[in-house]
């Protein structure tokens, strides 16, 4: 089991990075993604998310923002790292 500092790596696979972000944080969280407070789009566009990593093919952009008591990055080549 991860510790609660621990970082979590997901790969980019046929879903969205907010997917992923939202299935990670839930994961971690021990809850259903459906009942994370606050949902994502309080805190950052899941569109505006997908379409930033989605469209850059690379690993050379970034995204990080805070959401439910995580750092979250989210990389351009889709991998998704949470940490606490």
């Amino acid at each position: 089991m991860d510790s609660p500092h621990s970082s979590r790596f997901f790969d980019s696979s046929d879903s969205s990075p907010s997917y992923r972000v939202v299935t990670g944080v839930a994961e971690r969280e021990g809850v259903e993604p459906e009942s994370l407070e606050p949902p994502l789009y309080a805190v950052i566009d899941p569109e505006a998310l997908d379409s930033v990593i989605e469209g850059a093919g690379s690993d050379d952009v970034t995204l990080s923002f805070s959401y439910a008591g995580y750092a979250v990055s989210v990389d351009g080549d889709g991998s998704v790292t949470i940490d606490r």
